[in-house]
């Protein structure tokens, strides 16, 4: 299992406090997408109902590999989810 605590893993300590805990469902997509990627998998798609926190999971598969992500988003809510979520500012087209 990966470390998913925020207190234990420096690198989720600046998740917003809404995410101070995962669902069950979550951690195993997290365990999944870490276990997919380090198999040298390219691309893994979350496919998943709204308000199960799909960002979520990408945002820590992300932070778990420390890695770099693109967000594409297709609404302005959308963005300022995202923008929750990393704790900065999102470029959006003027």
């Amino acid at each position: 299992k990966r470390v998913l605590d925020r207190d234990a893993n420096p690198l989720l300590e600046t998740l917003p406090v809404w995410a101070e805990t995962f669902r069950p469902h979550q951690v195993a997509a997290i365990d999944q997408g870490v276990d997919a990627y380090a198999r040298g998998v390219e691309l893994v798609v979350v496919n998943a109902p709204t308000g199960s926190g799909k960002s979520l999971i990408g945002e820590t598969v992300r932070r778990v590999l420390e890695t770099t992500a693109v967000y594409l988003c297709t609404t302005k809510t959308l963005q300022e989810q995202i923008a929750d979520l990393l704790k900065g500012p999102v470029r959006t087209p003027s």
